[in-house]
């Protein structure tokens, strides 16, 4: 069970994101329990700790994967994002790929699209540009087993 943690924040300005008493479960069991924090423009933020201790799970909260169950956050001053708009301000590389493995970089890039709410009638020119951008455009039906470490860290990036 995660113990109650909290940063000092700084004065100088508004906070780029702002985290309080952030608290969740997975079935009965707390998992975070008030967490709070705040991150300025250019800060860079380590979270460490013992397996368990729910570091993942504070960045699936975040990226909204998991539920938040208690408390706020708030994303640029506004705790009323949409999902969507969450998710195009905040990134999150899971080591999923040991999943999607039988699937081509193609569909792995279009599972994600539609997880991310990418409309359908700009998800293929997306996908397009996002693997121009990390120099993956041709291992476009390649298998995501076949790609190295290097190409799979791209490929997460797209």
């Amino acid at each position: 069970m995660a113990e109650s943690t909290s940063l000092e924040p700084r004065s100088d300005s508004n906070p780029l994101l702002k985290v309080s008493g952030l608290s969740t479960r997975i079935e009965d069991t707390h998992v975070l329990k008030d967490v709070s924090f705040q991150l300025q423009e250019g800060d860079v933020l380590g979270v460490l700790g013992p397996t368990g201790s729910g570091k993942t799970s504070l960045l699936r909260v975040l990226a909204t994967i998991y539920p938040l169950v208690e408390g706020s956050f708030e994303l640029r001053g506004s705790s009323n994002l949409a999902t969507q708009d969450i998710r195009m301000q905040i990134g999150y590389l899971p080591d999923i790929f040991t999943h999607l493995t039988e699937l081509s970089v193609q569909e792995s890039m279009r599972f994600f699209s539609r997880a991310y709410l990418v409309p359908r009638r700009i998800r293929d020119k997306r996908v397009r540009e996002a693997l121009l951008l990390v120099k993956l455009q041709t291992k476009i039906e390649s298998k995501v087993r076949e790609l190295d470490s290097w190409e799979q860290l791209r490929l997460g990036i797209a």
